[in-house]
C-alpha cells in the first residue's frame, strides 16, 4: 500500500511511502533553491564565494581606519562587531522586502508550495549570517584580539538574527511589490539605522534620547550581545529585563507573522489566483 488516510478531528492525515517520496522531493527543492541563490549571489564575480566573505571584511576594514583617525577611543574590535552585526540585519531585511520578487525559487513548471520557499529562504539566511560572522571573526582573529571560545557563539547569533530579519521584512513584500517607491523609505530607514544603532559605537555611550530610542532598537541587544561574547565588551546589555524582553519577543513575533503571511501574499499577486 502506497499510502494510508486517516480522518479525524484535527483533518486529513497521509502517511506511508508516498509522503516520504513528498518530503523528499521538497528537501531536494530546497537544495536546488540554497543553490541557486548562492550561484545568484557570487556567480557575477570572477571570486565567486570567496566574494561573501571578503566584502564585509573590506567594508568594515574601511569603517576602522576611518574611525580610528575620527574617534581613536572607538576600539577596532567594537567596530567590526557592530558593521558585521548590522550588516546581517540589513542584507536580510532587505532580502524579505524583496520576497515576492522572485515568488517560484526558479521553477517554472509548477508551483512551489511557499513553505518551501520559506524554508529555502530561511536556511539561506541563516547560511549567509554564520559566513558574515566568520568573515569578521577572521578579520579578528588575524589582526585583533577577541576571545576564541565565546567568539564563536556569534556564528549562531548572526545566523538567528539573519533567519529572523528576513522574516519580519517578509510583512512589507506586498506593499513593497505593490509600491516600489516604498522601498525606497525603507531603504532609507536602514541607512539612517546604521547611525542611529550602537554599531560604530557602544552602547554605553549613549545617552538620553538617543539611548532611549535604542532601548526600543531589537539590533542593539543583538550587537552588543555578539560584543560581549567576543570579548570586546566588558560588561553586557541587561537583556533578562521586562522591556528587552518585550522588544525582542515583538521582533520575533514579527518575524513570525511574516512567515504566516507570506503564503496569502504570495495568491494575492500570483498569476495562479
Amino acid at each position: 500500500m502506497d499510502q494510508i488516510t486517516s480522518i479525524s478531528r484535527k483533518g486529513i492525515k497521509t502517511t506511508g511511502e508516498k509522503l516520504k517520496q513528498e518530503r523528499k522531493t521538497e528537501n531536494e527543492k530546497i537544495r536546488f533553491i540554497v543553490s541557486k541563490t548562492f550561484l545568484g549571489s557570487t556567480g557575477r564575480f570572477r571570486l565567486g564565494f570567496a566574494w561573501i566573505i571578503l566584502e564585509p571584511m573590506l567594508t568594515a576594514l574601511i569603517y576602522v581606519f576611518l574611525f580610528s583617525v575620527i574617534n581613536s577611543s572607538i576600539s577596532g574590535e567594537e567596530i567590526i562587531i557592530g558593521i558585521g552585526t548590522y550588516g546581517v540585519f540589513s542584507s536580510s531585511f532587505r532580502s524579505g522586502i524583496s520576497g515576492l520578487a522572485q515568488d517560484n525559487g526558479g521553477f517554472t513548471a509548477e508551483r512551489i508550495r511557499t513553505s518551501v520557499l520559506v524554508k529555502a529562504d530561511l536556511l539561506y539566511s541563516a547560511i549567509e549570517g554564520g559566513i558574515r560572522a566568520i568573515s569578521m571573526l577572521i578579520l579578528l582573529f588575524l589582526i585583533m584580539e577577541v576571545s576564541v571560545p565565546g567568539g564563536l557563539l556569534f556564528i549562531p547569533i548572526c545566523s538567528f538574527l539573519s533567519a529572523i530579519s528576513k522574516s519580519m521584512g517578509y510583512n512589507f513584500a506586498l506593499i513593497s511589490a505593490n509600491s516600489p517607491d516604498i522601498k525606497q523609505f525603507f531603504d532609507f530607514f536602514i541607512r539612517l539605522g546604521f547611525f542611529l544603532s550602537p554599531v560604530l559605537y557602544p552602547l554605553s555611550q549613549t545617552e538620553g534620547l538617543h539611548r532611549s530610542v535604542n532601548m526600543f532598537n531589537p539590533t542593539t541587544y543583538f550587537i552588543e550581545l555578539s560584543r560581549f561574547v567576543t570579548g570586546t565588551l566588558e560588561e553586557q546589555i541587561a537583556i533578562l529585563n521586562l522591556q528587552s524582553l518585550l522588544v525582542l519577543g515583538l521582533f520575533i513575533l514579527l518575524g513570525i507573522r511574516g512567515v504566516v503571511k507570506l503564503d496569502n501574499f504570495r495568491w494575492r499577486v500570483s498569476t495562479w489566483n
